[in-house]
């Protein structure tokens, strides 16, 4: 065999090499045949004694100021917050929800809770968000408000 032929063969071997090692990574990475872990998420570094009671969302909180909650606890826990429109435009409102979410002695929400309720605030008017527990294991609450959808 001259060393031209075998240098034709070496080339041709290389090639056929290369053209496996292609097809097999190629089918290896098509993730049919791949097993991946489940993520596991991270623990949240906020107590849950941290988190605020009253949480109004992004594009309202510069918009919604509230004043003290009035609490009251007897056979079940009563709630109420007062709230206003900081704008104090002439037919500025703005229409939103509100949610209360009870809480037992664990920090866990009782089995029964308010559904989202609609509220529409006019410019520098006071209103109260009010709500009762339906549980009477309640000892805490939260209170959520969002742009109405």
């Amino acid at each position: 065999m001259s060393s031209n032929t075998m240098i034709e063969v070496k080339n041709k071997s290389i090639a056929a090499a290369c053209v496996v090692a292609t097809v097999s990574a190629l089918v290896g990475a098509s993730g049919c045949d791949t097993v991946r872990a489940p993520y596991t998420p991270r623990a949240d570094q906020l107590p849950q004694e941290s988190y605020p009671q009253i949480s109004v969302s992004y594009d309202l909180q510069p918009w919604i100021a509230y004043s003290k909650p009035v609490v009251e606890r007897g056979d079940v826990l009563k709630v109420s917050v007062p709230v206003r429109l900081t704008s104090s435009g002439t037919g500025e409102y703005s229409n939103t929800q509100y949610r209360f979410i009870f809480l037992d002695a664990t920090g866990a929400p009782t089995r029964t809770q308010p559904d989202w309720r609609f509220q529409r605030f006019e410019p520098r008017q006071q209103v109260f968000l009010t709500a009762n527990s339906l549980d009477s294991n309640a000892v805490d609450w939260r209170l959520e408000i969002r742009s109405a959808r």
